[in-house]
C-alpha cells in the first residue's frame, strides 16, 4: 500500500498553504486563539475559505463545498490547525459544523437551497441556546417536558 499524497493532493496541498500564507493574518491567528470567539478578522478569514467552498470542503458543489474527498478534506484541516486558522473543526462553527449538516440530511429541498450556500460561504451563522435550571447546559440532565 502506497500512503504518499497522489500529485492531485499535493497540488491542493499547495494550493491551500500558498492561500494561507496570502491570507491568513496575525489578528485572525490572534482571535482564534483568543477563545473569545471570532472576532472581524476571523469572520474575514472564514468568509474567504467560503468563496473558496472550503469551509464546508466536503459538501457537494450545488451547497457550497466543494465535494471533497476525505484526503482533501484531511489535508485542508491539517494545514488549518498547523497554520492556527480560524475553521470550523477548532472553532465550533455551529452552522457550519452541526445545523448544515442537519439540514443537508434531513431538511427539504428548498430549506437546503435556501441555507446551506449561505453557511458554506460564512455570510450566516446559527447559535444554540438550551438551558434549564437544575441542567444547565447538560442535556443528558433535562427534565422539561412538552405537552
Amino acid at each position: 500500500m502506497d500512503f504518499r499524497f497522489t500529485e492531485a493532493e499535493l497540488a491542493f496541498q499547495k494550493e491551500v498553504e500558498d492561500f494561507l500564507s496570502r491570507e491568513l493574518t496575525p489578528e485572525a491567528i490572534e482571535e482564534s486563539d483568543s477563545y473569545f470567539g471570532y472576532g472581524p478578522a476571523s469572520r474575514e478569514f472564514l468568509r474567504k475559505l467560503g468563496a473558496r467552498g472550503w469551509l464546508c470542503p466536503s459538501w457537494p458543489r450545488e451547497y457550497g463545498g466543494i465535494g471533497a474527498s476525505h484526503m482533501q478534506s484531511f489535508v485542508l484541516q491539517e494545514a488549518l490547525c498547523y497554520w492556527r486558522a480560524p475553521n470550523t473543526r477548532t472553532g465550533g462553527l455551529v452552522g457550519a459544523s452541526m445545523s448544515g449538516p442537519t439540514i443537508m440530511r434531513v431538511g427539504s429541498e428548498e430549506q437546503k437551497r435556501e441555507w446551506l450556500p449561505h453557511i458554506a460561504r460564512g455570510e450566516i451563522e446559527f447559535a444554540l441556546g438550551y438551558t434549564e435550571p437544575q441542567a444547565g447546559s447538560d442535556l443528558a440532565s433535562l427534565e422539561i417536558r412538552a405537552v
